[in-house]
């Protein structure tokens, strides 16, 4: 287990002017980087993560000084860049009228009645200078929101693990050490975040043009689907991933369409006009078992959904009974509906061309059936 900072670093008091938002913090999600304005990562942090409650407790009991938020130094600044604690300096810059919170002025008047406290102008900071071990802080965090009981969600969770590797030429192996995560969740993680920001770099998948919704960091699309398809060996075996590691880019160059049938099958393309092959999450599996047949490949490519390809699958017996019994259940309630409520002589006239090609059909079928059967079946 990593050690708590608190236990082992001083804590100091830092003047909120010196204290910055870290824009590329993995647990904005896909606007991660993007949003790049401290007024502007502000509001994000209150509109997606919400700070009321943290602004209410300060406002009646001021800064408990046993929280302190974690920071780094920053090289040829004196700014120091806030690695844990965003929601705590939301608040207590909306506190004390900074000008970073300036589109937060209605919310803080409308706790100035709870005000107890003067804003605090300096608060409890834990710093990690230029000279630090990463690792300390990289345990620190990984324990507390990978592996432990305050988690974040999986997109920021394979966000923070590959903004990790990259940054402190670490193994995946030494990550997982270092932060205590023995169930392999994150390895898989961490090659959907790099399946899909394959994707995304080459302009194959745009997250906007999902019908399936997120939750947590990553709203466009449901993140926890594409390592969960993954983690099937049919889709593997189809996107032609290897075993081994999670690496970046996993997706062979001759597979990359075929990468994009999956993730169009998992969350439609609404660019496309092609809506998604499932439902729900409970269908991944299905969707895999898809990819085994080469001819029901043909029919996700071509926008069927797996009920669908299913159904076209299924024993002839199974065919002829469910579709009977469909077609048996819904010419009853047609005919319950007449009985009640008959039509006039134009609109009824308006459905005798569809209901005589209904009559044809059902002859044939019987003819069919009559001929297969081995003693025959008496006329209706």
């Amino acid at each position: 287990m990593a050690n708590d900072p608190r236990e082992t670093k001083q804590v100091q008091m830092i003047e909120l002017s010196r204290l910055i938002f870290d824009q590329d913090n993995p647990r904005f999600g896909a606007e991660a980087g993007l949003v790049t304005n401290q007024t502007e990562i502000l509001d994000l942090i209150v509109n997606d993560y919400g700070v009321d409650d943290v602004l209410s407790s300060l406002a009646v009991n001021g800064y408990f000084s046993g929280e302190p938020i974690i920071v780094r130094e920053i090289e040829n600044s004196n700014s120091l860049k806030v690695v844990e604690g965003n929601r705590r300096l939301a608040a207590c810059l909306i506190l004390a009228n900074d000008p970073r919170a300036k589109n937060q002025v209605a919310r803080r008047r409308n706790i100035a009645h709870s005000i107890k406290h003067q804003p605090d102008s300096e608060i409890p900071v834990i710093l990690y200078t230029l000279q630090d071990d990463n690792k300390e802080i990289i345990s620190y965090l990984g324990v507390r929101h990978i592996a432990a009981a305050q988690p974040w969600d999986s997109y920021a969770k394979a966000a923070w693990v590959a903004k990790v590797i990259d940054e402190n030429g670490l193994s995946l192996e030494e990550v997982t050490t270092m932060v205590g995560e023995k169930t392999g969740t994150i390895s898989r993680m961490l090659e959907g975040y790099y399946f899909i920001s394959q994707l995304m770099s080459l302009a194959k998948f745009k997250p906007e043009d999902s019908y399936r919704r997120g939750r947590g960091s990553n709203t466009k699309y449901p993140f926890s689907w594409v390592y969960t398809f993954l983690g099937n060996p049919p889709a593997r075996k189809f996107l032609g991933l290897a075993a081994g590691a999670p690496k970046k880019n996993p997706i062979p160059e001759g597979k990359i369409e075929d990468a994009v049938t999956v993730i169009d099958a998992l969350f439609g393309n609404s660019s496309k006009g092609r809506r998604p092959s499932i439902e729900d999450s409970r269908k991944i599996g299905n969707l895999a078992s898809v990819l085994n047949d080469p001819e029901k490949i043909v029919y996700l490519r071509r926008g069927d959904t797996v009920d669908e390809i299913e159904k076209k699958f299924l024993p002839i017996t199974d065919q002829l009974s469910d579709g009977f019994t469909e077609c048996i259940e819904q010419l009853s309630a047609i005919t319950a509906a007449l009985a009640k409520t008959p039509l006039e002589r134009e609109e009824a006239q308006k459905f005798l061309p569809p209901v005589h090609k209904i009559r044809l059909l059902a002859k044939d079928v019987y003819e069919k059936l009559k001929q297969s059967a081995d003693d025959g079946i008496d006329d209706l």
